[in-house]
C-alpha cells in the first residue's frame, strides 16, 4: 500500500515538473538554433544559396539598394541579406520542435509561415517556382475591385495618364519573357525598372483572370482560397476564421481585436480622378467577367460609371 502511494506521488511530481522542464529545454534549444544560424550565415555559403532565391522572389529588393549610393547600398544589402538568412536558417533548424505546422509559402522558402506580397501573384513565372519549392502550398488570393478609389495613385485625369498606360514594345516583351521563364532561370535585367515604374504593369496585375491562370494550371483548386477584399473589410473576423480553417489552424484559437482609432489608417489627400474610375471600369470589364466565369463566383463589384 505504501509503495503504491510512493508511485502515485512520484507520478504527480513528474507531471508537475514536466511543464517547466520542457519549457526550459525548448527555450535553450531555440537559443542554440539562433546562434547556430548566425554561425552558418557567417560561412557565406548558406547565405549565397538563400539570397539567390530571395532575389528572384523579391526582384525589387536589389533594385532598391542599387538605386542608393554605393556604400549605403552595400550596407543595406549586407544587413538585409544577413538578417533574412539568419531568420530562414533559424526556422529550418527549429522544425523538430514544430513538426505539425502546415507548410506555407513565403518569399521562396518553404520553411516559413506566410508571404503577404501581391507581386507573387502578379508575375506569370512565380506559379512554377512556388510549385517547385512547395508543391503542397496553400495559396490565398485577396482580390479587390481595381476601380476602387486609392489616395496614392492615378489622381490625375485619364487624359493625362493614358499615354503612360499604353503598352510599349518593351512592356510586351517583358511579360512574354516572364511567362516563358522556367524555374532556376535568371530574371530579365530590366524587370525591376519596367515592372515597378510603368503604369501598364499596374494594369496587367489587375487582369486577375490572366494572372490566376498559371496558378490554376500548377495547383489544384482545393489548394486555393479567394477572398473578396470588400468582404474582408465588412466581416474581418469571419473571413480570418475561414482562412484558419483553410490552412489547417484552429479558428477557435483566433481572438479578433479591432485596432484602436490611433492605429487605423486614415488615407487623406487627393483621390482617384472620376475619369480614371470610368476608364478603369471599361478597361477591366472583360477581365472581371472572365474572372467570374473562371471562379464560378460573381463578386458583384459596383459599376463605377454609375
Amino acid at each position: 500500500m505504501a509503495s503504491s502511494h510512493v508511485l502515485l506521488l512520484c507520478g504527480k511530481v513528474s507531471l508537475v515538473f514536466l511543464g517547466p522542464v520542457a519549457f526550459v529545454l525548448v527555450a535553450l534549444f531555440l537559443i542554440l538554433t539562433y546562434f547556430a544560424a548566425v554561425l552558418l550565415t557567417v560561412l557565406y555559403v548558406p547565405r549565397a544559396v538563400l539570397v539567390n532565391n530571395l532575389h528572384w522572389c523579391c526582384p525589387f529588393i536589389p533594385h532598391i539598394w542599387r538605386a542608393q549610393p554605393w556604400l549605403k547600398g552595400q550596407c543595406m544589402r549586407l544587413g538585409f541579406e544577413t538578417t533574412y538568412t539568419i531568420n530562414v536558417l533559424r526556422r529550418l533548424l527549429t522544425l523538430p520542435v514544430r513538426p505539425h505546422l502546415p507548410a506555407f509559402y513565403i518569399v521562396g522558402f518553404p520553411w516559413m509561415c506566410f508571404d503577404a506580397c501581391p507581386v507573387t501573384a502578379c508575375l506569370p513565372y512565380t506559379a512554377k517556382r512556388i510549385r517547385a519549392l512547395t508543391p503542397d502550398a496553400k495559396l490565398i488570393f485577396m482580390i479587390s475591385n481595381m476601380g476602387m478609389p486609392l489616395a496614392w495613385s492615378l489622381s490625375d485625369p485619364a487624359t493625362q495618364i493614358q499615354a503612360h498606360i499604353k503598352e510599349q514594345e518593351d512592356d510586351a516583351q517583358l511579360w512574354k519573357d516572364l511567362k516563358d521563364l522556367q524555374p532556376g532561370q535568371s530574371l530579365p535585367a530590366n524587370m525591376p525598372e519596367l515592372f515597378y515604374t510603368r503604369l501598364n504593369s499596374l494594369l496587367m496585375c489587375g487582369r486577375y483572370a490572366d494572372r490566376l491562370q498559371p496558378f490554376l494550371h500548377e495547383f489544384p483548386r482545393s489548394s486555393m482560397m479567394f477572398i473578396d477584399f470588400t468582404e474582408f473589410i465588412n466581416n474581418t473576423n469571419g473571413v480570418v476564421r475561414e482562412v484558419c480553417s483553410f490552412v489547417g489552424a484552429d479558428p477557435a484559437l483566433y481572438n479578433h481585436k479591432v485596432q484602436p482609432p490611433g492605429m487605423q489608417t486614415d488615407y487623406r489627400g487627393r483621390r482617384m480622378h472620376s475619369s480614371v474610375k470610368q476608364y478603369l471600369t471599361r478597361y477591366f470589364k472583360r477581365s472581371n467577367s472572365m474572372l467570374y466565369l473562371l471562379l464560378g463566383r460573381d463578386f458583384q463589384w459596383a459599376d463605377l460609371e454609375q
